[in-house]
């Protein structure tokens, strides 16, 4: 039911000027999105953060941290949850939870979102547009998210090699910029994100968050 690569003209999917890497990380906030954080501020970095309702009661702190240090918050549902299998009522509940989380941690609404999975259709769309948010997908999926998955044999190695397969094989025709799927919720994840800023700062790229890029 995923609906990653069916895209309408007003999903966000890339970056639209060549060579920049807009950052985006799921499923947090965690403790690993310490690493993350860490890892930004020490080379001057900015990233957008797609994160879940129910783990932002659990971490505000990290929240507060994240929003204050300069970062972009998108929500990602309550429940992480595939919209397109919830009622509309269901739909709303998850967005406006999660937004009652973010503001009554940081006093801020988002005006970015993120559906679990990439899973959207019209009817989603719809009531996104009806909430005041743009829907933010991605064109480079680094897959980090198969790491540890049950019945997966996945592992640092692939995630590196999918960046250089994408380097290889997409860049060089890649007429814009790139925007991400990746996630800060499980360590073996975050660890390879600075391996991967080397392998694209190598290949031309500047790192900058969603909203900096459009």
């Amino acid at each position: 039911w995923t609906c990653g690569n069916c895209v309408a003209p007003d999903d966000i999917v890339t970056c639209p000027k060549p060579k920049v890497w807009g950052l985006t990380f799921d499923d947090g906030p965690s403790q690993n999105t310490t690493f993350i954080l860490d890892y930004l501020k020490q080379n001057n970095m900015k990233a957008m953060f797609c994160v879940v309702g129910s783990r932002v009661v659990q971490n505000p702190e990290i929240l507060k941290r994240t929003y204050q240090e300069g970062h972009e918050i998108c929500v990602h549902t309550w429940s992480h949850t595939a919209l397109t299998s919830q009622s509309n009522d269901q739909i709303v509940a998850e967005m406006k939870w999660t937004e009652k989380a973010i503001h009554d941690t940081i006093g801020v609404v988002p005006k970015y979102m993120r559906p679990p999975f990439g899973d959207i259709d019209n009817r989603v769309r719809a009531i996104m547009r009806g909430l005041g948010y743009k829907v933010i997908l991605w064109n480079m999926d680094t897959s980090d998210w198969k790491l540890n998955s049950p019945g997966s044999n996945y592992n640092p190695d692939n995630v590196r090699q999918t960046f250089v397969d994408f380097i290889n094989t997409r860049v060089p025709t890649l007429q814009q910029g790139v925007i991400s799927l990746e996630h800060d919720l499980r360590a073996e994840g975050v660890k390879q994100f600075p391996i991967a800023v080397n392998l694209m700062k190598t290949a031309g790229f500047s790192m900058i968050s969603v909203g900096q890029c459009l």
